[in-house]
């Protein structure tokens, strides 16, 4: 497929030549222009029409009339995707055939802003605004994450022409279904895509936004479809078989993930499923397309059957150990609905993650009317997809493009932690390199705005923006346009956000980018962020940030300006690794000069008495049997703890889990510090870590509340390599015991410990 938007370079060259006609809507406070949206204006155009009079009121304290006809008003602004317009725009509406562009035709003191669909008059909105005043979603929050100057005047300097994104698809996915303050976010950044949104009550809920209308999206083969409830007792053989006997597909209380996959050769479960898939589209409305996708797992279906060899129409025979082997077994079982869905549903698609083994294209020839959402977990994202350093993503993704469907890329550039992760770079050169291979979409995660307790940090969830905030901002921009300029994008996001601050908050970001592109650790959907802490106080970069912060406090902020400020303060500090760094250095020194002074307050520290852990911990009723005496294990979902020899003594660890640690209880006291270190080895460490943290328990018996994570890792985790980590703590107040907690929060594979020490130091 050649891209017809190549054709838009010298349409929008003219275009740019022309000066831009002023389209007063504002003057001295009073509004001198008024909205004209038609007599039956869909509910698209009619959120267009709000969000302008909207925005323009907040900026201006002047509100615009909407009306259906012109009426007394100097200027007009007409809303529209009327055909009868389009006519009228022969060459600009075959540019915007089936994408949600736009075009601005000014004539006199009449503004047309048109588009094929709906949306693009509502994208206008949101770019006119951007271009002629200084306003910036910056983020989700509604109370300081969006920021503009009152004006007295508001004036659009238009020239004629269209504005075409370069992707269909373009978005973030913010849980399902995304939160409104995330939503609408997306919405005003232009997104066409939002996690959820094929979910029912979330498009009752918010109808004619243009955003992709996606049913069932998820996870969700035994989930959604072949359901336990429905299946497992009367058709086991339905799901996958591991060996020997088929996996449960019961999905643990708080756990997200199912064990089990389908068993695909099965054809009683083809047609059960074919019947689930007519019944989950029956619920759904205005559908692009319905979600089949893979358990998040590799657990692929082993019976005879599934393990047989795949003859291929032309002969050529897939054997159980070529890598193609599973993704081949899936396309093919996935081939089948979409041929049933062509015939039942003509136009509807199926999407599915390209995931795990259905990374990996098949042997196969797919559908047309299946659309493929690659997801490139194993991404460094310090680096584009089209770089050395990513040549596995690279691989699968050209292996991609030969089967001629649409393909969406879901990329993992958010998702992780509170350290400043400069992305936005890679998001330029990803999206230019996909956009030139007829990659249809991008979209990536991100975690929602608010003071909820974050997975990826010890502080919020919030967290993450106060310091990502803008590179999430230029990636939306460029989502729209890859080819615009990213220092230029970073520095409008600066000046609107933080006004006389920007060139130090640009001095700030700058020595984080270094540090973060600098360290050795690859940047994967969960790298440990505290490498990075880490390597700005090994670098001794902390007190220069400070000193950048302090001074740009000291400017005369807008009052919005100041609370981001300080909030991206109060991350720093929270994270900032100095302290542990130089407490660890001089208590080294101290300790190697009278080790005699100092003993590990720690019971059984190098795992070598074995038992069932203490007694008097059992009471606590999601505490295990560790292995070892003086030591519990407590896992959040699931995994496994045991020991291993290793130069004749004994090593603890714990597999496969997502959030689990060993948990040795000490007496302590208010205000009392303490230096903590561990050994670690990490099995697989692209897809686990290890952590130290402290919980804090009251003289009552009862939890306090907080969780100290500040630990020191001064390298990183090699495969099979020990490291050691420590800690510098102090104890609140009003505390009788501390929690000691060696552990992991994303554990594929083993993950060792050994030689725990605690000593207190004051």
């Amino acid at each position: 497929m050649i891209r017809k938007l190549f054709g838009l370079v010298c349409f929008l060259a003219i275009a740019q030549c022309c000066t831009g006609m002023p389209i007063i809507l504002v003057k001295n406070w009073l509004a001198c222009a008024e909205i004209v949206i038609g007599d039956n204006p869909d509910v698209t155009i009619r959120h267009a029409a709000d969000e302008l009079r909207h925005w323009v009121k907040e900026i201006s304290d002047a509100e615009l009339p909407v009306v259906a006809k012109p009426s007394a008003a100097e200027y007009k602004i007409r809303l529209t995707s009327d055909p009868e317009i389009l006519q009228q725009h022969p060459q600009e509406a075959e540019l915007l055939k089936d994408i949600d562009g736009y075009g601005l035709h000014a004539d006199g003191k009449t503004l047309t802003i048109y588009g094929t669909m709906s949306k693009g008059p509502l994208n206008a909105v949101y770019r006119l605004l951007r271009k002629n005043t200084d306003i910036i979603w910056a983020r989700p929050n509604p109370e300081y994450g969006t920021i503009f100057t009152k004006k007295k005047d508001v004036v659009f300097n238009v020239d004629n022409g269209v504005d075409v994104p370069k992707f269909h698809v373009r978005g973030w996915q913010v849980f399902f279904p995304c939160p409104p303050n995330e939503f609408m976010w997306n919405v005003r950044n232009c997104a066409t895509w939002t996690s959820g949104m094929g979910n029912t009550a979330a498009n009752r809920e918010r109808p004619g936004w243009g955003v992709w209308q996606e049913a069932c999206y998820a996870h969700n083969v035994c989930r959604r479809y072949i359901n336990r409830k429905n299946y497992w007792e009367t058709h086991p053989e339905y799901y996958s078989m591991k060996n020997g006997k088929r996996i449960d597909p019961f999905v643990p209380k708080g756990e997200k993930t199912c064990h089990a996959q389908l068993c695909f050769t099965n054809e009683n479960m083809v047609a059960d499923f074919i019947k689930e898939l007519e019944k989950a589209y029956a619920t759904t409305s205005n559908a692009k397309s319905i979600a089949v996708c893979l358990e998040d797992n590799h657990n692929a279906c082993e019976c005879p059957e599934c393990m047989k060899d795949i003859v291929l129409p032309d002969g050529k025979i897939i054997n159980n150990k070529a890598d193609n082997f599973q993704s081949t077994r899936f396309y093919m079982f996935l081939n089948r609905l979409a041929k049933y869905m062509q015939i039942a549903h003509p136009g509807v698609h199926i999407c599915t993650f390209a995931y795990h083994y259905a990374e990996i294209p098949p042997a196969v020839q797919l559908e047309k009317n299946i659309d493929i959402i690659l997801c490139p977990i194993y991404k460094n994202v310090k680096y584009p997809v089209n770089s050395p350093e990513n040549d596995y993503s690279w691989s699968r993704l050209r292996d991609w493009f030969p089967q001629g469907v649409q393909i969406v890329v879901y990329d993992y550039y958010g998702i992780q932690g509170c350290f400043p992760r400069a992305v936005d770079r890679t998001m330029a050169a990803d999206f230019r390199y996909e956009y030139e291979n007829n990659v249809y979409g991008e979209h990536a995660e991100l975690i929602p705005d608010n003071d909820k307790p974050s997975r990826y940090t010890n502080g919020t969830q919030a967290d993450f923006w106060d310091t990502n905030a803008m590179y999430m901002w230029v990636g939306s921009q460029l989502l729209w346009d890859p080819y615009e300029d990213v220092d230029a994008l970073r520095k409008e996001f600066l000046t609107r956000v933080y006004g006389p601050a920007a060139q130090d908050l640009e001095e700030f970001f700058a020595i984080c980018e270094r540090v973060w592109k600098e360290h050795p650790a690859a940047s994967k959907y969960n790298t440990s962020q505290k490498y990075y802490w880490t390597a700005l106080a090994e670098r001794g970069e902390c007190e220069t940030i400070r000193k950048i912060l302090e001074r740009a406090a000291a400017k005369p902020l807008a009052p919005k300006a100041k609370i981001l400020l300080e909030r991206l303060t109060a991350v720093f500090e929270k994270n900032n690794l100095q302290p542990v760094r130089d407490a660890c250095k001089a208590f080294s020194q101290k300790q190697k000069a009278n080790p005699e002074n100092y003993a590990n307050l720690l019971r059984n520290p190098k795992f070598e008495d074995l038992g069932n852990g203490p007694k008097d911990e059992t009471a606590m009723a999601d505490w295990k049997k560790s292995n070892f005496a003086s030591w519990v294990f407590w896992c959040r979902n699931y995994g496994t703890c045991g020991v291993v020899k290793e130069g004749g003594s004994n090593v603890a660890f714990m597999d496969t889990t997502d959030n689990a640690c060993f948990l040795q209880q000490v007496e302590t006291e208010p205000h009392a510090k303490y230096i903590v270190r561990c050994r670690v080895k990490i099995e697989n460490p692209l897809e686990s870590d290890a952590t130290i943290s402290l919980r804090w328990r009251r003289p009552d018996g009862n939890w306090a509340n907080c969780h100290d994570t500040k630990f020191y890792a001064p390298k990183a985790m090699k495969a099979g390599e020990w490291h050691v980590i420590e800690g510098f703590f102090t104890a609140p107040d009003n505390v009788g015991k501390m929690s000691l907690q060696l552990g992991t929060t994303a554990c594929k594979g083993k993950v060792y410990f050994d030689d725990a020490e605690l000593y207190k130091v004051q």
